[in-house]
């Protein structure tokens, strides 16, 4: 039965070593942190692959001709260079723009529907109204009120406007 398991074992590890070992990597894609771990494949000859679908959800576009679930190395994409950092566990991808996806993120809810615009009467009704009050510390009889108002639609600084200020003692 141990002879079993050995076998087991020691074939097990070069289907290993061909796939390449496994990676679970920070990705930072053009010096931003994307905030997402990546699933890549370190080969023995130390390319670093990765899946397409991977790659699409870290928002790299690739080739039309990238199709499949088998892992493409990052070097063979063109317009993609990457670095390495083993100690972080982290990969730096720098991606021309015509790699990169545009991720988009309606956080409404629900369809976006437009409700059409009306051509309709109506009116609008513009009004001001400013009122200050001063009074002398010394002597209450010296207060100076003011009402000052403007009509509707019309500046009280050009001509035809109509401005009005009341002084009550």
């Amino acid at each position: 039965m141990l002879a079993v398991a050995l076998t087991n074992l020691s074939s097990a590890r070069p289907v290993e070593a061909a796939q390449g070992t496994p990676l679970q990597l920070e990705v930072i894609l053009n010096e931003v942190p994307t905030n997402l771990i990546g699933s890549f494949v370190e080969f023995p000859d130390k390319r670093i692959a990765a899946r397409p679908p991977e790659l699409g959800e870290l928002g790299i576009r690739l080739p039309a001709s990238a199709t499949g679930d088998e892992p493409i190395a990052l070097e063979d994409v063109p317009g993609l260079s990457y670095r390495y950092d083993g100690p972080a566990q982290k990969i730096f991808v720098k991606a021309a723009d015509e790699r990169l996806i545009t991720n988009v993120y309606d956080i409404r809810g629900h369809p976006q529907t437009f409700v059409p615009a009306r051509a309709d009467f109506g009116a609008v009704l513009n009004y001001t109204l400013f009122a200050s009050s001063v009074a002398s510390c010394l002597d209450r009889r010296q207060a100076v009120r003011s009402v000052w108002h403007a009509q509707p639609n019309r500046n009280p600084r050009c001509d035809g406007g109509t401005a009005s200020r009341r002084v009550a003692p």
